[in-house]
């Protein structure tokens, strides 16, 4: 059976999450340790739009590779 202190301890830690989740920290459980990381969803959108911006540059280089390799085969025959 549960004494008052074990409840007591298990209310008060439902309250601290409760309370990080509010205050919009994502919550992660790995190895037994209890990680807050508190969330930013401008700061997302931007890293967002700058990975896709990336990725199209980075398609629009590997275009620009492969005409270039093209043309320097066409070039040694």
């Amino acid at each position: 059976m549960l004494g008052c202190c074990e409840v007591a301890i298990f209310g008060l830690v439902v309250n601290v999450i409760s309370l990080a989740i509010y205050a919009c920290y994502n919550i992660k459980l790995k190895e037994k340790q209890l990680e807050l990381e508190k969330q930013n969803q401008a700061l997302k959108r931007e890293i967002q739009a700058v990975e896709r911006i990336n990725g199209k540059e980075k398609a629009d280089l590997a275009e620009l590779q492969a005409k270039v390799r093209e043309l320097e085969r066409r070039k040694y025959e």
